[in-house]
């Protein structure tokens, strides 16, 4: 994934969520337009 391709949806729509899993990992989630997408294995420091 480009990081371009995450500003476009940020920017189109500007919906993320953040999905903990067990274990302290993190499943960034971000819809903008027709585009879905996720970050797995997101360590938040």
């Amino acid at each position: 994934v480009k990081l371009g391709d995450f500003e476009t949806a940020v920017n189109e729509i500007g919906e993320f969520r953040l999905k903990e899993i067990p274990g302290g990992i993190y499943s960034l989630i971000v819809q903008g337009g027709e585009k879905e997408i996720v970050v797995r294995d997101l360590e938040l420091k």
